[in-house]
């Protein structure tokens, strides 16, 4: 019915459709519906996008310009600026990797090293050609006992491929827990503070250093709190203990300003960083060392799927480049992604991959490769049948 339905209606960007949902929601749901949460549905689960304010109608109303979400998502951004987001982060795919053979399975099927204990790695799985294949977060619990987090449309895609790597011995076992363990993300200045005042605990540099994890008492909760290399908070905890997490965090924010974020302020974010996404820059199109991620690769160890393309490719030198450009002229619209880039007036010698508008920097950015041998600053991308200057950023 709600195909047929759409046959003749033009689709915009962002726009979330109906049917079916909600289907998969977290146990704060209500919680965050009730502060004004939007959602958008990926892999089955309903996700914020963003924050109606007081007084803003809490739907979206999807445009080929900057939608009526765009302001909210920028003061979601400045918030976690200036004080501390919290987002539900809880529908990312997670899956529990253990047993004796589970560090030999994991250095042949990543490209990237292996994190010592109590410590948090991002590691990618590459195709035989040395194309990214697969992006993780991997947090090492105890010795053979490794978490592997990554994006939520991902989960099926990711599984099969970890148990077709499945040791034949059964020296490895898999439990996905994505259902079963829920997560939330602190961001900004007074993360650490706020997130103290329940934790009761040190989470001082010396005591908790940037990458690393504990298991700790979240309020009553057992948790396990993860300090990203982004200076990012994570506390990941069993489902049931959500709820109590997300309260006491509110109830003991009486004089730190919280921010409540979804997916498209931290995309904006993102892009501000200049950080390729796994789905978009970082996806099977590209080798990894076109996607710029040489100084992650562990090229000292001799077997991981695709080491011989990468040393290939290194002999015969990159035809692409990944790029962050800034984009002006271009009013209320901005790159989403496939459009063409040129040199000024000349050929086209690349594409985007992705893009947004950067509220902390206040730029229109786009991300995307193009023709290593292109020195030209002086570019220009196809934004809706019309070119736009574009130069890199300090990102690029």
């Amino acid at each position: 019915e709600e195909a047929y339905e759409h046959t003749y209606l033009l689709p915009k960007p962002d726009e979330e459709l109906p049917a079916c949902r909600p289907l998969k929601t977290t146990p704060i749901h209500d919680l965050l519906e009730a502060r004004g949460a939007v959602f958008g549905a990926v892999y089955g689960w309903e996700r914020p996008n963003w924050f109606a304010p007081e007084g803003v109608e809490a739907k979206d109303i999807c445009s080929f310009g900057h939608a009526n979400y765009f302001e909210p998502v920028g003061e979601e951004c400045r918030g976690i600026e200036r004080s501390v987001g919290i987002a539900d982060i809880s529908h990312a795919a997670k899956f529990l990797i253990s047993g004796p053979g589970v560090v030999a399975m994991l250095e042949q099927l990543l490209c990237t090293r292996t994190p010592t204990a109590s410590s948090v790695v991002v590691a990618y799985a590459l195709t035989a050609k040395g194309r990214v294949r697969s992006e993780f977060t991997i947090m090492r619990e105890a010795e053979n006992r490794f978490w592997l987090i990554c994006a939520a449309e991902s989960e099926r895609y990711n599984l099969d491929l970890l148990l077709k790597n499945l040791p034949a011995d059964g020296s490895v076992q898999i439990d996905n827990c994505t259902s079963s363990t829920a997560a939330l993300s602190l961001r900004g200045p007074n993360a650490r503070d706020l997130l103290t005042r329940i934790i009761q605990d040190d989470l001082s540099d010396a005591q908790f250093p940037v990458a690393s994890l504990r298991h700790m008492t979240v309020k009553l909760a057992p948790a396990q709190v993860v300090r990203s290399a982004t200076s990012e908070w994570q506390i990941y905890t069993p489902s049931e203990y959500l709820r109590h997490i997300f309260l006491a965090l509110e109830a003991e924010a009486k004089d730190i300003e919280i921010v409540f974020y979804g997916a498209r302020a931290a995309n904006s974010l993102r892009l501000d960083a200049g950080q390729p996404a796994w789905g978009s820059e970082l996806i099977r199109c590209f080798n990894a060392l076109e996607s710029g991620l040489q100084d992650l690769i562990d090229f000292d160890r001799p077997d991981f799927v695709g080491r011989e393309a990468l040393l290939a490719q290194q002999e015969s030198g990159l035809n692409l480049k990944l790029i962050s450009l800034e984009v002006s002229g271009n009013a209320d619209i901005d790159a989403r992604g496939s459009e063409p880039i040129r040199v000024k007036n000349g050929a086209i010698i690349g594409r985007t991959t992705s893009g947004g508008f950067a509220h902390l920097s206040n730029r229109s950015i786009a991300m995307g490769y193009i023709q290593t041998a292109i020195t030209d600053e002086a570019l220009e991308i196809l934004l809706m049948g019309n070119w736009y200057k574009a130069r890199r950023t300090n990102h690029g």
